[in-house]
């Protein structure tokens, strides 16, 4: 008997290191390395792996890997990917004991990290390569359009917006309560990550948790309102490499293209790189935000006019009635908006709150005093807020608080005060967009502000404020 038992104990010992040879590795077996140019993105795996399961693996370079339990960010030493990938697009996938993240930009790989690391942390104590296979190709426009979800977000690694920032009906109540909390206002629409008034731009805005996205409809040749701030192409789009060839208009006014011209051309990011997006249509950009996001469309008009190239009735009215949205667009009317206006506004107001149970809302260009202002206000039974002059191009934010302080103290309690609070001049450092810059104009009432450091201000309403009740 003690024979047997001793050749069965010989046996068992004989055989595990053959057992623990057929075992699955741990997630904290593994090394990270990457391909060059890519050490950021790899430490950024590493970052969000200890972030959200406690494992810190090592970080190597891709020409010192020495084992096969390896996840590698762009490394073609190491993978074995073959293919081409656009600019949104990426895929992680197994190869053996391997794991290959592989992004067609800096964006899409970084997209791909925290989706990875989404997928490994929801049951880290069962990793398994096999199961982590993912991937993303950027779908059509006409399906991100139809489904904003399609699309996925460059700035998914940075920040996860709180779920009460994406209510609508949420965003209509803060906009209503006049001491409420800060209303977001995102400049030519979510213009860090995407290029400005794109519709990619758009939709980054209302997942980013955006209140309200200002937009600049413009007119071409041909009668189609589209999104563009300038009356020139060169700024923002390729134009320059295809002016005047293949039967393309010979100048870069885009009062002089056609939409369908338009469509060859392709929106540049804040950097001046050529990206794959598409100039959009002001109907595409209503149909994106309608019930998502609130819109302020600003006054771009001919050159030398006095009028805008939009008729609130013609143009806009129509396009919220076809999607259901009656308030996503706020009526603003800056310097055009002259006596006759009121009765306007009133009746569109009226023809909002029965079609949606929700009033129209919108600003008040004003220069007046406070008493002033709110005698207009009140006559006209115009809401919700007055937009104020305040170019922080021209002047430091503490000079305008501390000349215009009665004037603000008298709008407080009563009206949302709206103002720009970007700052282009490099004179004044103190109106760099901060934290400290949004708090402070908040305190003195400047409770809705145009930024153009999207990010930013949606992480400073997130942080600082909870949904309005």
């Amino acid at each position: 008997m003690v024979k047997k038992i001793l050749l069965i104990l010989t046996v068992v010992v004989m055989l595990l290191p053959f057992a623990s040879c057929g075992a699955k590795p741990a997630l904290a077996d593994y090394v990270v390395t990457y391909g060059a140019g890519e050490k950021k993105a790899a430490e950024l795996l590493v970052e969000k792996i200890k972030e959200k399961t406690g494992i810190a693996l090592e970080l190597v370079a891709e020409n010192t890997v020495n084992s096969d339990l390896v996840i590698s960010v762009n490394a073609d030493e190491v993978g074995n990917f073959e293919g081409n990938l656009g600019y949104d697009d990426f895929t992680v996938y197994t190869e053996g004991k391997g794991l290959h993240i592989v992004g067609g930009s800096d964006y899409a790989t970084n997209t791909a990290v925290t989706r990875l690391v989404k997928l490994m942390s929801a049951n880290p104590d069962e990793f398994d390569v096999a199961k982590l296979s993912l991937s993303y190709a950027l779908p059509s426009r006409e399906e991100y359009i139809q489904n904003p979800e399609k699309l996925a977000l460059h700035w998914e690694s940075d920040f996860e917006t709180p779920s009460w920032m994406l209510d609508f009906e949420e965003k209509y109540r803060a906009m209503t309560d006049v001491d409420g909390r800060l209303i977001s206002c995102l400049h030519r629409g979510e213009a860090v990550y995407y290029p400005e008034n794109s519709i990619e731009g758009i939709i980054s805005a209302i997942y980013m948790g955006g209140d309200m996205i200002e937009i600049d409809p413009r007119l071409t040749k041909d009668g189609v309102f589209v999104l563009m701030h300038d009356e020139t192409l060169g700024r923002t789009t390729d134009v320059y490499s295809k002016v005047g060839k293949n039967g393309l208009p010979s100048t870069v006014n885009i009062s002089d293209w056609t939409y369908e011209q338009l469509m060859q051309l392709n929106l540049k990011d804040a950097s001046g790189d050529v990206t794959p997006y598409k100039i959009p249509t002001l109907e595409e950009a209503i149909k994106v935000s309608a019930n998502r996001i609130f819109i302020r469309l600003d006054v771009k008009g001919p050159t030398g006019s006095d009028l805008p190239f939009w008729d609130f009735e013609k143009d806009i009215w129509p396009l919220l009635e076809k999607y259901n949205c009656h308030s996503t667009v706020l009526y603003t009317w800056q310097k055009f908006f002259r006596a006759d206006s009121f009765k306007l506004v009133k009746k569109y107001r009226n023809l909002s709150e029965k079609a949606s149970g929700k009033a129209m809302l919108g600003f008040l260009n004003n220069k007046t005093t406070a008493d002033d202002a709110l005698k207009v206000i009140e006559n006209h039974d115009l809401a919700y807020a007055m937009r104020l002059s305040f170019n922080l191009s021209e002047f430091g934010y503490n000079t305008f608080l501390s000349e215009n302080k009665d004037r603000l103290d008298g709008f407080k309690g009563k009206i949302r005060i709206y103002a720009d609070v970007h700052n282009t001049n490099p004179k004044y450092p103190q109106n760099k967009e901060s934290y400290e810059l949004y708090e402070t104009l908040y305190n003195a009432g400047i409770n809705v502000q145009l930024a153009d450091k999207s990010i930013l201000i949606c992480k400073y309403v997130a942080e600082n404020f909870t949904a309005t009740k």
